[in-house]
């Protein structure tokens, strides 16, 4: 296996990591996968690698060069099987992270006061009127819009 390969096993892995933090259920979960994966690939990489050096130290009989070469042919199909699962993995996460990246708000939340002490509303407020309304109410504070992530 290419040493390209590895590298890319391990970037992807790097990134799954950092997508888990974003607790988005389904991509969550996505990116447990991909963790496993990028792990399962790093093993079979290492093993590969050891297979390799073992064959070339010890194999004098070329039948028994022949059996380990067939085993090394084995485990490069299960990795490419692998790194094609991984892709397709990336594909629908890249997807589903497109999709939630072009929702539309169901609501805004913004800052109110009572009683002196600042509390946080989601009172329905459209938003081609939301700098309006927020003008009305002099609050210079930030609003948030709220997404429904379930589809």
């Amino acid at each position: 296996m290419s040493n390209k390969m590895l590298e890319l096993a391990k970037e992807l892995k790097t990134d799954a990591l950092l997508t888990r933090r974003y607790q988005i259920s389904k991509c969550s979960v996505w990116s447990d996968q991909l963790i496993d994966l990028c792990e399962h690939v790093e093993k079979i990489s290492q093993a590969n690698e050891d297979s390799t050096k073992l064959i070339e130290a010890f194999c004098a009989d070329d039948t028994e060069w022949h059996k380990l070469l067939d085993s090394k042919e084995q485990e490069n199909s299960t990795l490419i099987s692998l790194v094609v699962k991984l892709a397709d993995k990336c594909s629908e996460m890249h997807k589903e992270l497109e999709r939630i990246n072009n929702l539309q708000p169901v609501a805004w939340m913004y800052p109110v006061f009572h009683d002196e002490k600042m509390q946080f509303t989601t009172d329905a407020v459209e938003s081609e009127n939301i700098d309006i309304h927020f003008q009305s109410h002099g609050s210079p504070l930030k609003i948030t819009p709220l997404y429904k992530l379930d589809k």
